[in-house]
């Protein structure tokens, strides 16, 4: 079972909903919002997909 016993008072949490996420693989500055651009003016209207109001979410570089 996950706890969250032990984090630092600093960090936040939340549970997130499960779901079909889409996933992008970028290298490039965190500060190039272009892929954005792309994803939702491009990628997104093209698909068959919808957008969800749910929490959307990144994972940046190694730490």
């Amino acid at each position: 079972m996950l706890s969250f016993e032990n984090t630092p008072n600093t960090m936040h949490f939340f549970s997130l909903v499960g779901g079909m996420y889409a996933v992008f693989k970028y290298r490039g500055s965190s500060e190039n919002h272009v892929i954005y651009e792309v994803i939702f003016t491009q990628w997104l209207p093209s698909s068959s997909y919808q957008l969800e109001h749910r929490p959307h979410f990144e994972i940046s570089g190694n730490k």
